[in-house]
Protein backbone atom coordinates (compact mmCIF):
# COMPACT_ATOMS: atom_id res chain seq x y z
CA UNK A 1 0.00 0.00 0.00
CA UNK A 2 2.72 2.40 0.50
CA UNK A 3 4.70 1.78 -2.42
CA UNK A 4 1.02 2.29 -4.81
CA UNK A 5 0.53 5.79 -2.17
CA UNK A 6 4.23 6.53 -3.51
CA UNK A 7 4.08 5.78 -7.06
CA UNK A 8 0.76 7.90 -7.33
CA UNK A 9 2.04 10.74 -5.51
CA UNK A 10 5.71 10.96 -7.56
CA UNK A 11 4.17 10.61 -10.43
CA UNK A 12 1.01 12.72 -10.45
CA UNK A 13 1.28 16.38 -12.85
CA UNK A 14 -1.23 17.59 -10.08
CA UNK A 15 0.62 17.06 -7.03
CA UNK A 16 4.26 18.24 -8.64
CA UNK A 17 5.04 20.70 -11.53
CA UNK A 18 7.97 17.98 -12.53
CA UNK A 19 6.64 14.56 -12.06
CA UNK A 20 8.65 11.69 -11.63
CA UNK A 21 8.83 9.33 -14.73
CA UNK A 22 7.14 5.86 -14.04
CA UNK A 23 10.10 4.22 -14.82
CA UNK A 24 12.42 6.70 -12.13
CA UNK A 25 9.69 5.33 -9.67
CA UNK A 26 9.67 1.93 -10.25
CA UNK A 27 13.33 1.81 -10.05
CA UNK A 28 13.60 3.37 -6.67
CA UNK A 29 11.45 0.88 -5.08
CA UNK A 30 13.30 -2.04 -7.09
CA UNK A 31 16.29 -0.45 -4.95
CA UNK A 32 14.41 -0.21 -1.87
CA UNK A 33 13.02 -3.36 -2.29
CA UNK A 34 16.62 -4.90 -3.12
CA UNK A 35 18.17 -3.63 0.61
CA UNK A 36 18.97 -6.05 2.65
CA UNK A 37 16.31 -6.20 5.47
CA UNK A 38 13.30 -5.11 2.80
CA UNK A 39 10.46 -7.23 2.42
CA UNK A 40 6.86 -7.10 1.12
CA UNK A 41 4.39 -8.92 3.74
CA UNK A 42 1.35 -10.53 2.55
CA UNK A 43 -0.10 -7.59 1.12
CA UNK A 44 2.77 -6.89 -1.40
CA UNK A 45 2.15 -9.83 -2.87
CA UNK A 46 0.62 -8.06 -5.80
CA UNK A 47 3.73 -6.22 -6.25
CA UNK A 48 5.12 -7.76 -9.21
CA UNK A 49 1.54 -7.60 -10.92
CA UNK A 50 1.09 -4.04 -10.21
CA UNK A 51 5.20 -3.26 -11.29
CA UNK A 52 3.98 -4.59 -15.10
CA UNK A 53 0.93 -2.88 -15.25
CA UNK A 54 2.28 0.37 -14.37
CA UNK A 55 5.49 0.09 -16.78
CA UNK A 56 3.34 -1.50 -19.44
CA UNK A 57 0.79 0.89 -19.66
CA UNK A 58 2.52 4.16 -18.04
CA UNK A 59 -0.11 4.27 -15.67
CA UNK A 60 0.59 7.65 -12.93
CA UNK A 61 -1.13 9.85 -10.74
CA UNK A 62 -4.71 8.23 -9.60
CA UNK A 63 -4.40 5.09 -12.38
CA UNK A 64 -2.10 3.90 -10.06
CA UNK A 65 -4.47 3.14 -6.88
CA UNK A 66 -6.70 1.35 -10.20
CA UNK A 67 -3.62 -0.67 -10.96
CA UNK A 68 -3.15 -1.77 -7.25
CA UNK A 69 -6.70 -2.91 -7.21
CA UNK A 70 -6.94 -4.51 -10.23
CA UNK A 71 -3.44 -6.35 -9.37
CA UNK A 72 -4.50 -7.50 -6.11
CA UNK A 73 -7.78 -8.82 -6.81
CA UNK A 74 -6.24 -10.79 -9.33
CA UNK A 75 -2.98 -11.95 -6.92
CA UNK A 76 -5.80 -13.00 -4.63
CA UNK A 77 -8.06 -14.97 -7.64
CA UNK A 78 -10.70 -12.60 -7.51
CA UNK A 79 -13.82 -11.10 -9.35
CA UNK A 80 -13.83 -7.36 -9.37
CA UNK A 81 -17.30 -5.55 -9.83
CA UNK A 82 -17.03 -2.19 -10.29
CA UNK A 83 -18.42 1.15 -12.24
CA UNK A 84 -15.19 2.51 -13.33
CA UNK A 85 -14.46 1.95 -16.51
CA UNK A 86 -10.72 2.27 -16.18
CA UNK A 87 -10.47 -1.27 -15.04
CA UNK A 88 -11.59 -2.20 -18.56
CA UNK A 89 -7.99 -2.10 -19.69
CA UNK A 90 -6.34 -3.33 -16.37
CA UNK A 91 -8.19 -6.63 -16.18
CA UNK A 92 -9.15 -9.63 -18.37
CA UNK A 93 -12.94 -9.55 -18.71
CA UNK A 94 -12.96 -13.01 -17.17
CA UNK A 95 -11.86 -10.91 -13.78
CA UNK A 96 -13.85 -8.16 -13.98
CA UNK A 97 -17.92 -7.28 -13.99
CA UNK A 98 -18.48 -3.97 -15.26
CA UNK A 99 -22.28 -2.05 -13.64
Amino acid sequence: MVMTAFLRLVTNPRVFAQPDTVADAIDFLDIILETPGAELGFCGQEWPQLRDRVLTLGLTGNLVTDAWIAAAAQSLSEHLVTFDRDFLRLLPAADLTLL
